[in-house]
């Protein structure tokens, strides 16, 4: 009997711990989700905020992340249409990944934001200079830097232009100051790097861009840059080695992929080059070079009916490369020998470049 009593009392003890436990989740809840109910305050709800979202896309942007940069970007120049260092910072990238139209959108409104803004200047020099309008670009550096006469990019996006117009003292020493008021800046690094390639001095830019490369780890561009000037020199596997970095960083980048792909054709492995720049087209179908590139890859093999739709592509897209057309006009008469189709594709590499010996050899023989 007294066994039984003690039973019934620990069972007993045991749902009044139960209860307890229920209730203080309960209560827990209550506090934390609905602190209204014992009356407490919520906590407030964060605010979405343009410079939030700036902040953001810097910090993908130095992570190298800069799909997810430009997303943050354009996100608060869509909260704030008047925050001209959203569309200024935003244009930056959509440079860097070849939208130059659309770039030199944003920059443009960034100045028309903020004319008083350096950044904003020397971001839109840089779209005007990527988008071929170098004189453009030198008046919208030099307005940078003289509002901002210690604006180290300022002088960087200067130097690249004056490079463009094949203008090297200024180029250089422009460069140079970049240098010296930011040394810590990848984009100070980049562009004197862009100016020794430039001046055909590639040991110098190999320098430049390597620490540039040191100072931002995570942006595959600057891996590109560095491969393209040792494929320059002929230093292939160091090119490689460049460009699987910039893989490792940066895997949706075309840009890798097509590069890679001409260290291949350099080397006659006109396979291989195929398979890269097929993969360089599937990351980007509007990547127009990659296109003219698989074309050249199937014209060193021979194969004219691959070679002939891949360099139309990339005119249709609206690559100027004059290898393009009289590769195309030569892929016309190996294929079967139809002039008719080639000779406006010779003429119009002629137009591009008068110097295009291939193309006066393929009217040459169109003419016999």
């Amino acid at each position: 009997m007294y066994i039984q009593e003690e039973k019934k009392r620990g069972r007993f003890l045991a749902w009044i711990l139960l209860l307890l436990i229920i209730l203080a989740g309960l209560a827990v809840y209550a506090i934390v989700e609905r602190p209204e109910l014992v009356g407490r305050e919520p906590p407030p709800e964060p605010v979405e905020t343009a410079q939030g979202h700036i902040e953001q896309g810097d910090a993908f942007l130095d992570a190298g992340n800069i799909d997810e940069a430009m997303a943050e970007y354009a996100r608060a120049a869509e909260l704030d249409p008047e925050n001209a260092i959203a569309h200024a910072r935003w244009g930056r990238l959509l440079t860097l990944r070849r939208r130059y139209s659309e770039a030199l959108e944003q920059t443009t409104r960034a100045v028309e934001l903020a004319p008083d803004s350096a950044e904003a200047h020397a971001l839109h020099a840089m779209a005007l200079d990527w988008n071929g309008r170098y004189d453009d670009a030198v008046a919208e550096a030099l307005r940078a830097i003289e509002l901002d006469s210690d604006y180290a990019e300022g002088y960087a996006y200067l130097a690249e232009a004056y490079a463009d117009k094949d203008r090297w003292n200024e180029a250089l020493e422009h460069a140079k100051t970049a240098v010296r008021l930011d040394g810590s800046s990848w984009v100070t690094h980049l562009n004197l790097g862009y100016v020794y390639e430039k001046m055909g001095n590639y040991s110098e830019a190999v320098a430049e861009y390597a620490e540039a490369s040191l100072l931002q780890p995570n942006l595959g561009y600057l891996y590109i840059r560095l491969a393209r000037t040792y494929r320059v020199l002929g230093g292939y596997e160091l090119a490689i080695a460049q460009l699987e970095l910039a893989e490792n960083v940066d895997p949706h980048n075309p840009e890798v992929y097509d590069t890679l792909g001409q260290v291949y054709l350099d080397q006659g492995e006109f396979e291989r080059a195929a398979d890269r720049f097929r993969k360089a087209v599937e990351e980007d179908e509007e990547y127009a070079t990659a296109y003219g590139h698989l074309g050249i890859a199937y014209f060193r093999l021979m194969r004219w009916e691959d070679a002939i739709p891949n360099f139309l592509t990339a005119i249709e897209r609206g690559s100027k490369a004059p290898e393009y057309y009289y590769a195309l006009g030569w892929s016309y008469i190996n294929l079967s020998e139809d002039c008719e189709q080639a000779i406006p594709h010779f003429e119009m590499a002629l137009q591009l470049d008068v110097w295009a010996q291939p193309a006066w050899d393929g009217l040459d023989y169109c003419e016999e």
